[in-house]
């Protein structure tokens, strides 16, 4: 099971990508949220993703919020739990907070990923590029993105 959180669509296209890879459902957090959903059942013998950006250098708010009230069923102690964080630059604390969430819940965060991302935070960094930002996006496995 992947869960994600996206807000401008980059975190729900790697989601997708890793679901489509692993044979994984994917579930939005956002829709969870939406439905005030706080309890997710995993499969035994399954893995557990977490996609979602990395603002200001952290974990998002609505993810940290949703993970501390989050019920996990049905988790085996060799489920792989990973995380994946987009970002313009850096994740910064992102995997630290998420290992301590977890780890509150007696779950290890057995791996974390980042994917860079051109930065769409306008009023701190100036756009770059459109090739710039092509090249960017075909390095982050956005390959079929075309002019």
């Amino acid at each position: 099971m992947i869960l994600y959180f996206s807000a401008a669509g980059n975190s729900k296209y790697c989601a997708e990508k890793v679901a489509l890879k692993t044979g994984s459902e994917l579930c939005s957090i956002n829709s969870m949220m939406k439905n005030h959903t706080t309890e997710i059942d995993v499969k035994v013998n399954s893995l557990l993703g977490f996609v979602c950006p990395a603002y200001d250098y952290d974990m998002v708010y609505a993810v940290e919020e949703l993970l501390e009230n989050l019920v996990i069923k049905n988790i085996s102690d060799n489920c792989y739990v990973f995380a994946v964080f987009t970002c313009g630059d850096g994740c910064g604390t992102a995997e630290k907070t998420m290992k301590g969430l977890l780890s509150k819940k007696e779950i290890n965060l057995s791996a974390a990923y980042k994917v860079v991302m051109p930065d769409n935070y306008i009023p701190m960094f100036p756009l770059m590029s459109k090739d710039k930002q092509m090249k960017m996006l075909n390095d982050a496995g956005f390959n079929e993105i075309s002019d």
